[in-house]
């Protein structure tokens, strides 16, 4: 049976490096309360139709109901303590159900919307900010038009957000993508002028140990090919003192 319905697809940022670092079972305790928590969030018909690995699919009839199940979900996540954040999409359109799956292109694009979201954002088609009944709840940031791989025609998205709200500025541990509460801010570093904050002594090890992986370098300030390098001295003498930065930082 073919049917219009809102779609709102969410993933887990971080879930592959959470389980890499923490191990299985901290990934299923994340997936056991990701779910939970989900559920928790439903409002009026809103409901979980599946999940796969760490993304959600949640539908509604209703436009209107299915954007307060994605802000709700995503501010009820956000309280927790050691978890991750999400990256959200939500569309608009006709579905075929068959024994209890949705198919078509409604479908795919919701997952190319979910992909476009940055970390902790939700954006939203055009046909679904159309769908809604009460479109003064919202801001609607333009993101400009897209054209998704696989889908005909370009699409115009927008990022979505309650009215004269702001997205929260928590705090991210940069090695798992936990969310760092306010009494967890124990653990930390001071790195190039920035502090970064951990959810534990293993997380705050490994960025030291790959901080070039979890930190864009400054510049160095000086040319290779100039003779004339701004550098007061050899290359040699400027990397061996960048080595005894960073091994002062580990220290501390």
């Amino acid at each position: 049976m073919e049917k219009y319905i809102a779609i709102l697809m969410v993933d887990l940022n971080g879930y592959t490096a959470l389980t890499d670092i923490h191990g299985a079972e901290a990934a299923a305790h994340i997936i056991d309360k990701y779910i939970r928590i989900a559920k928790q969030s439903l409002i009026g018909d809103s409901f979980l139709q599946e999940r796969v690995g760490d993304q959600l699919m949640i539908v509604s009839d209703s436009a209107d109901y299915l954007a307060k199940t994605a802000i709700t979900l995503q501010k009820n996540l956000e309280q927790e303590n050691g978890f991750l954040k999400i990256h959200s999409g939500l569309h608009y359109g006709r579905v075929l159900e068959l024994n209890g799956h949705l198919f078509g292109s409604t479908v795919n694009l919701t997952a190319r919307l979910m992909s476009k979201a940055g970390n902790g954002e939700l954006i939203c088609s055009k046909d679904f900010m159309e769908a809604l009944k009460n479109k003064l709840l919202y801001q609607f940031i333009a993101k400009g038009i897209v054209q998704f791989k696989n889908v005909l025609g370009s699409k115009m998205i927008f990022g979505l957000l309650p009215a004269q709200g702001k997205q929260t500025g928590t705090l991210v541990d940069p090695v798992c993508k936990m969310i760092i509460g306010d009494s967890e801010k124990d653990i930390h570093l001071h790195y190039q002028g920035e502090t970064h904050y951990f959810c534990s002594y293993d997380c705050r090890d490994i960025f030291q140990q790959n901080i070039f992986h979890y930190v864009p370098q400054r510049e160095m300030e000086f040319d290779l090919t100039d003779q004339h390098t701004e550098y007061p001295g050899s290359i040699d003498k400027y990397l061996e003192e960048l080595t005894d930065s960073l091994s002062s930082t580990q220290r501390t």
